[in-house]
């Protein structure tokens, strides 16, 4: 197999990227991300980039992530988001799409900096990170004495549902 550094010397302009194969394996690409400063000195305009569970550092980077868990459920949205007799199910991919859309920005962004400065980035997105991120709002309102998650009692009327006569909700 291609080493990583020697598949990075053989980009040639106007390649702008490289993807390599997976074994599914959840640190096979951490070496890229890890090695960033080294594959600089071969392409200064490469861009990186990365989507794990949990980060690239810390005590879960090593685990994989898997929505409902990494995103949903250590982030404290699906007690926020349940109501009081049960916790609510998430939709699948909601992380997914979430931490795909950050990524794929961050991305966009790395780019505008590459045409301007001719520099690349590195670039790490995981769905823990991303649902804290999505959550902060109230988390750092907690911080100044706003409960988190907010009952539902203490939402602004606009944010509540109803239910109507008919018994669907609104």
């Amino acid at each position: 197999m291609l080493s990583l550094l020697s598949a990075i010397g053989l980009l040639r302009p106007p390649c702008d990227s490289l993807t390599l194969p997976s074994s599914g394996r959840v640190r096979d690409f951490h070496p890229i991300v890890n090695a960033h400063a080294e594959h600089t000195k071969k392409k200064p305009g490469i861009i990186v980039a990365s989507a794990s569970g949990y980060g690239n550092e810390g005590p879960d980077a090593e685990r994989g992530g898997f929505d409902a868990v990494a995103f949903a459920a250590r982030s404290g949205m699906i007690n926020a988001l349940s109501p009081a007799d049960r916790p609510c199910i998430p939709y699948y991919g909601m992380g997914d799409v979430t931490s795909g859309t950050y990524l794929a920005s961050a991305i966009i962004a790395a780019y505008v900096k590459k045409l301007r400065t001719g520099r690349g980035e590195e670039i790490s997105v995981s769905l823990y990170g991303s649902a804290i991120w999505t959550a902060g709002i109230p988390v750092m309102t907690s911080y100044y004495g706003d409960p988190y998650p907010t009952p539902r009692a203490a939402q602004l009327p606009t944010a509540n549902p109803f239910r109507c006569s008919d018994g669907k909700w609104i």
